[in-house]
């Protein structure tokens, strides 16, 4: 009876056996043909191979095709975590999914910090979480290490619990670290210190040559004299020059002219066309919002898990 020696599929001969051999020698052609199958097919344990011809028949060249899949039930899939791998998210546009986290070279760290113009639906905040968010936003909160463990690692805050950096409660702008401060270092607001010189100097307008008139009257002084000098030591007309100790004398008191007042009228002399210079020191006023910013605009800030 004609028998080859195969170990694969293509060393077969299908030809045999011969329509002349013994039913007893069928069970030579059964074992080798097991054989062969096993020994083709090594990697096939226990598990169904569900692909059709079409999808075994797209391997060649290199060419996979697969189901569209979704979220949570990808097309290409792991068998230890079948719910992780990729998936068709738009046939138009070509963009595929990836459900689950992506990890090493090429992929977003762990505790990477994320900016979103809008909120993300996969990520924990206030604290709340199941762990199987993507992000965690920075929002101050606690989350046990064992919730996030790769964040936890990543943060490196030790104990058994880790929390998150605090930018949304004042709306934190993120800085890069200096040699005086250092990387997780929580500032409140602050202006630099520094000073307002106000100070103003100028001319009053001129008003030309001009004069200040000024009148008014005197104050009474009661009953009073006045002692007036007599020129020569002679006085006018037929009167006797008094005499003081046989002297003739030199002064001489008016009469009592009872209490009584003087009214006077005077203007000043004009100084020309003149100006005043004027200096004020003092305060600004105060003047803005409720913070020091720049233009912005606000986003989400989390942290990849």
């Amino acid at each position: 009876m004609p028998l080859e020696t195969a170990s694969f599929i293509n060393e077969l001969v299908p030809t045999n056996p011969a329509a002349s051999d013994g039913l007893s020698q069928g069970d030579d052609h059964i074992r080798m043909i097991k054989a062969v199958l096993q020994s083709h097919f090594p990697n096939f344990a226990g598990v169904a191979v569900t692909a059709t011809e079409a999808e075994i028949n797209a391997l060649v060249g290199g060419a996979t095709l697969l189901a569209d899949g979704a979220d949570g039930a990808p097309s290409l899939a792991f068998s230890n975590a079948p719910d992780t791998g990729l998936y068709l998210v738009d046939a138009t546009t070509d963009e595929f999914g990836i459900s689950g986290r992506l990890l090493g070279n090429g992929a977003k760290e762990p505790g990477e910090l994320c900016i979103f113009p809008f909120v993300p639906a996969t990520m924990a905040s206030s604290g709340s979480a199941t762990g199987a968010e993507l992000y965690i936003e920075c929002d101050g909160s606690t989350y046990a290490n064992t919730l996030f463990p790769r964040v936890a690692t990543a943060l490196n805050q030790g104990g058994s619990n880790f929390t998150v950096p605090d930018l949304k409660t004042t709306g934190r702008f993120p800085r890069s670290r200096t040699g005086s401060v250092a990387v997780g270092t929580s500032q409140s607001s602050q202006n630099k210190a520094h000073t307002h010189t106000v100070s103003a100097s100028g001319t009053t307008s001129s008003d030309g040559s001009h004069t200040h008139t000024v009148s008014g009257t005197t104050s009474s002084d009661g009953n009073h004299v006045h002692t007036v000098p007599i020129a020569n030591n002679t006085l006018g007309g037929n009167a006797t020059p008094p005499t003081s100790g046989g002297s003739p004398a030199t002064t001489e008191d008016t009469g009592v002219a009872g209490e009584h007042n003087h009214t006077y009228s005077a203007t000043t002399s004009s100084s020309g066309a003149h100006t005043h210079t004027v200096t004020v020191s003092g305060t600004a006023a105060t003047d803005g919002g409720t913070e020091a910013r720049p233009e912005a605009y606000s986003f989400v800030m989390a942290l990849k898990t």
